[in-house]
């Protein structure tokens, strides 16, 4: 049982690669719009493991803010790298 699924539970997916696909570098990302493509089963046990793993959303959202934290940190020191010394 993974993250309270019953492993008879979970969808029977295949999927076909290619030769082209490999060739060509495409990479199958995660965004809405993919996940949205896949077939119902596959779709709704994504959205119960996201559910289940973060139900608040708040560790989503801690990584956003870590990422942004980042980056403003980055641009801190590099804005005051171009500040002219006094």
């Amino acid at each position: 049982m993974a993250l309270g699924v019953p492993a008879n539970a979970l969808p029977s997916v295949s999927i076909a690669v290619s030769k082209d696909n490999l060739e060509t570098g495409d990479v199958w990302m995660p965004t809405s719009e993919n996940i949205n493509a896949l077939p119902l089963p596959l779709r709704q046990y994504i959205h119960d493991l996201q559910t289940e793993v973060d139900p608040a959303g708040t560790l989503r959202q801690n990584f956003i803010l870590k990422r942004e934290n980042e980056f403003l940190g980055a641009e801190c020191q590099r804005l005051a790298k171009e500040r002219p010394s006094s």
